[in-house]
This record gives structure tokens, C-alpha cells and sequence, in this order.
């Protein structure tokens, strides 16, 4: 396999350490919405006295129902933190260089 050996051609961790812990925190956050909401949907709609496929099928609509309700909540989350980007962050044309490319590495 090529590049394997060679330590230098190895992909880099991704992020800093903070970009890292925002993400274990994000991904922890919209697990614990999508298990609140399945439970709560489990919770509305019991499935003692259902025949076992009738309750399996229960138990995949509110796996599906968490996962939903994760989505839009994370969806929401990114819409609220575009509409900051795009109220703080005012960069005009003149503000762009045009000079040469800069080395940043």
C-alpha cells in the first residue's frame, strides 16, 4: 500500500484539541435528544398487549421519531449559528488582498 510506510505521509489529526472536544460535545448532545425523544415516544405509546411484530414496529418508529427530532434540533442549531456568522462577520471586497498569495504554512 503506498504511503503507509512512510510516517511523513500520514493525515495529520484533524482539528485542534478544542475543535475536537466541541465535536465529542455536539455528537453527545444530539445522542442524548434522539434517546430523550425515543424514550418519550416509547413512553406515549406502550407496547403491552401487541403482538411482538406490532411492537418491534413500535419500537423502530421511535428509534426513527429520536432521530428525527436529533436532526432538527442539530439543523436548527447550524441555522441559528449561520445567521451569527453571517450579522458578525462584515468582510467587503476591499478588505480582500490582492497582492501576492501570502504562505500561511
Amino acid at each position: 500500500m503506498v504511503g503507509l510506510s512512510d510516517p511523513a505521509s500520514a493525515a495529520p489529526a484533524s482539528g485542534s484539541s478544542s475543535s475536537r472536544w466541541a465535536t465529542s460535545r455536539s455528537s453527545a448532545s444530539g445522542s442524548t435528544i434522539a434517546t430523550t425523544a425515543t424514550t418519550a415516544y416509547l413512553a406515549a405509546h406502550p407496547v403491552t398487549g401487541l403482538d411482538p411484530a406490532a411492537a418491534r414496529l413500535t419500537g423502530l418508529r421511535g428509534l426513527v421519531r429520536g432521530f428525527v427530532i436529533a436532526f432538527g434540533w442539530g439543523a436548527a442549531l447550524l441555522g441559528v449559528a449561520a445567521v451569527i456568522v453571517l450579522v458578525l462577520i462584515r468582510t467587503g471586497k476591499e478588505d480582500i488582498p490582492t497582492g501576492a498569495p501570502t504562505h500561511l504554512g
